[in-house]
């Protein structure tokens, strides 16, 4: 997000010069950089004890079925978003998370580090954000995960390709 106001001084922020980064936001007042950064995110592949992928349908995200996804907190490492986001969205215990990767995401500038979740199945949990839970094949997945304007597709196949290197 690009910031045109001072967040501690309310000013007008100035763009000026900084080392290797070029033209930064700066607020004179407080002598203070602003830098525009992405937001960090996880998106994980849940993938239980039988190699079944768990998607999720949350229509105000995707009209095609997405993974489980979350923002960082502050304070929070990555696996411990991968493993709060896990829970809070389907009422699955992440018993291990292996890193499958990074994506940008312009449309909203988060940054997506993709994750394979292992659990080990359970009854599915309540979620106000989420429409529907349900497992399926890895193949069966893979062609009807969310693609467009979405990274589901692409961290499920990062994963995918984790699975078959462990296999």
């Amino acid at each position: 997000m690009q910031m045109n106001f001072c967040p501690q001084c309310g000013r007008a922020l100035l763009l000026r010069e900084v080392g290797d980064e070029g033209l930064q936001p700066f607020c004179a007042a407080c002598s203070r950089y602003y830098f525009d950064n992405a937001v960090p995110c996880v998106l994980a592949a849940i993938v239980n004890e039988f190699g079944q992928v768990l998607l999720l349908q949350q229509r105000h995200i995707a009209d095609a079925p997405t993974l489980c996804s979350g923002y960082v907190k502050k304070g929070d490492t990555l696996e411990e978003t991968v493993r709060r986001e896990v829970l809070e969205e389907t009422g699955q215990h992440v018993d291990a998370c292996l890193y499958a990767g990074s994506w940008y995401y312009p449309p909203k500038g988060l940054i997506m580090a993709g994750f394979l979740a292992r659990v080990t199945a359970r009854e599915f949990g309540a979620s106000r954000e989420v429409d529907g839970l349900f497992w399926s094949d890895m193949a069966e997945a893979q062609r009807i995960i969310a693609r467009e304007n979405n990274l589901s597709g692409a961290v499920l196949d990062a994963c995918a390709a984790l699975l078959h290197a462990q296999s």
